[in-house]
């Protein structure tokens, strides 16, 4: 994993993580049961004023029946913000929950908070919104997993957080 930013974070991997060749996108990791963990950095942190997006091009592998990170922050201290998969098999982000059911195929994922609102667009088509929520937790950016048993299976090839709403495309 390349950190293109100027903040210059190191990830550490846990468990089972590693670099494939996936025929449709080329390079990209395969989370089965791991993840990567970039150390608290305030940068990651975003009141319920603040705008910012998050995103994600995924392709899940497994159906676990729980929760599935893709990408989030700071889960574990009730502060936080992310992309996950559902018990239902769903995409969501909190508060809100899309009606669109995750599948072994490449996916477009953009998180926006933009004025009091939280937006979910999958493919470019919005799929969910909710009220904007503080995420201020000082916990750390996490790809494959949410809490400790929140662990995504599948393919994950590019994430980026930005410090402003994107607009859907």
């Amino acid at each position: 994993a390349r950190d293109l930013s100027t903040q210059k974070q190191t990830a550490t991997v846990t468990g089972n993580v590693k670099f494939v060749t996936d025929p449709t996108v080329g390079g990209c990791l395969q989370f089965s049961g791991g993840h990567l963990m970039v150390p608290y950095n305030p940068k990651f942190a975003f009141t319920a004023n603040d705008d910012f997006s998050l995103y994600a091009y995924v392709k899940p592998t497994k159906y676990t029946k729980q929760y599935a990170g893709i990408a989030q922050f700071a889960r574990q201290t009730g502060s936080y913000y992310g992309i996950w998969i559902d018990p239902k098999n769903i995409y969501t982000i909190h508060p809100a929950f899309s009606k669109i059911t995750a599948s072994p195929k490449w996916t477009s994922l953009l998180f926006i908070q933009k004025a009091g609102k939280r937006f979910l667009f999958i493919n470019g088509k919005l799929s969910a919104q909710g009220a904007a929520k503080p995420a201020t937790g000082k916990d750390g950016f996490y790809l494959g997993i949410g809490l400790p048993s929140e662990q995504f299976h599948g393919l994950i090839r590019e994430v980026q957080l930005y410090r402003r709403a994107l607009s859907k495309q």
